[in-house]
């Protein structure tokens, strides 16, 4: 499009709040979604010049998914179907083979391969089967009626205020000056967002985090909008107007956040405060939209923004990680342990087990396979959630179930989880 809208449109990324969450933790979706931006970033390229070195642009995007599988296993469901609606949409299906598919699929095995191979030297057939189940159990829960609504949802409120803007586009496409880049432009961005929609739609479970590489596509699109209706503004405000919106616009993001997140109590007072501050901000919006005042409704967004997320950062985040975080559960399990043993998770998994055990967990998902890994000679353990646990019985298989403690985790996400063994607990044993 233009410098100002690539500016623009990374403000708005970097400040969608879906997107923003998942900065301030360590998720694979962060790195996947450069990975696949990037990846369709460079086949765009190459398909849209004439430059004599676009072989390159599509080899680049083979290698970025290539990284985009290794992270997560999801480049080629979710890069896939983008390039072929796209293509699709410009009834130029023919051109996949230009963008080189053997060569290309050589390429993205051999950059899959080079973690895969040492990985499996390293943990065997077990790993591999691992994160073979460990990807069917996200991939392939099949089409449900909330899911497409579930993700329209989740993208929209991710990426507020910034999507309110978005229906201007059925008023911004009627416009005869748009020219024959940008509408192609528009046009990917609009194959990007659909085809990742469906495609989560269909196959995958609902988890908020997994649209993270939408949220690109929906912010381009915000950034060309702003940038035309920046175009049209009228002479901005003076600073004595400006100001008290954007402390109007500051309280209202922090007071909205702290309520939302439990970190205030939500009173007649702070709530009568809240609704009061929204109410002026809603009207500030609207009489900027009226009197023309972009720039002024732009701040105001990026200043409810800043409130929120430094709140959610600042204050929210830590209380909640100190609160419900699996810390405390993972160390009370280590210290009912005997140091070195064998350990694993049962029907759930979660990398924070991973991180503060300081080391690499089996997931079980099957009473025979914990059958036959509490058939071993040494002393192993289990973390299995208080339900089932409730439920587990390996009678069957000849093989003792011995409870050793509870571990209970607090906060907005409170559970209760059973640390069990092949063996007595020490102290009832002695």
């Amino acid at each position: 499009f233009n410098t100002r809208t690539g500016f623009l449109a990374g403000i708005i990324l970097a400040t969608s709040p879906g997107f923003y969450k998942y900065a301030c933790v360590a998720k694979l979706e962060s790195p996947l979604t450069l990975f696949i931006a990037a990846s369709i970033a460079a086949f765009y390229l190459g398909l849209t010049t004439s430059s004599k070195n676009k072989k390159w642009y599509f080899r680049a995007g083979w290698l970025l998914m290539g990284l985009a599988m290794v992270t997560k296993g999801l480049g080629v469901i979710l890069i896939g179907p983008v390039m072929l609606l796209y293509l699709l949409s410009r009834r130029e299906l023919y051109r996949v083979w230009e963008m080189e598919p053997i060569l290309g699929g050589f390429i993205l095995f051999t950059s899959m391969a080079v973690w895969l191979v040492p990985a499996y030297i390293l943990g065997g057939q077990e790993y591999v089967q691992g994160l073979i189940e460990h990807f069917f159990f996200h991939v392939g829960m099949g089409l449900q009626l909330k899911k497409p609504f579930y993700y329209m949802t989740e993208s929209l409120v991710g990426t507020l205020p910034w999507s309110l803007i978005l229906p201007a586009f059925f008023f911004y496409l009627r416009r005869g000056d748009i020219d024959i880049k940008q509408k192609d432009g528009l046009r990917l961005l609009a194959m990007w967002f659909i085809g990742m929609w469906i495609v989560f739609s269909l196959i995958m479970a609902t988890r908020s985090r997994y649209i993270l590489p939408i949220y690109p596509a929906m912010a381009l699109a915000a950034g060309v909008l702003w940038e035309y209706y920046f175009t049209k503004a009228s002479e901005t405000w003076s600073t004595i107007k400006v100001v008290p919106i954007l402390v109007i616009s500051l309280a209202a993001g922090i007071s909205v956040m702290l309520i939302h997140r439990h970190v205030i109590a939500l009173t007649p007072l702070t709530g009568g405060l809240t609704v009061l501050c929204l109410i002026a901000l809603f009207s500030i919006w609207l009489l900027s939209l009226r009197a023309g005042q972009y720039k002024v409704l732009f701040i105001s967004f990026l200043v409810v923004i800043i409130g929120f997320e430094t709140a959610y950062m600042r204050i929210a985040l830590p209380v909640e990680s100190q609160a419900g975080a699996e810390k405390a559960v993972c160390d009370k399990a280590l210290a009912n342990m005997e140091p070195g043993a064998p350990w694993t998770l049962y029907k759930f998994f979660s990398p924070d087990y991973v991180f503060y055990g300081r080391t690499v967990l089996r997931v079980i998902n099957t009473e025979n396979r914990l059958a036959d890994f509490f058939s071993s000679k040494e002393r192993v353990y289990c973390i299995v959630s208080e339900g089932d646990y409730g439920e587990i019985d390996l009678s069957a298989f000849n093989v003792s179930v011995f409870k050793i403690t509870e571990l209970r985790k607090t906060g907005r996400k409170a559970a209760t989880f059973i640390l069990i063994s092949n063996r007595p607990d020490r102290a009832k044993r002695d």
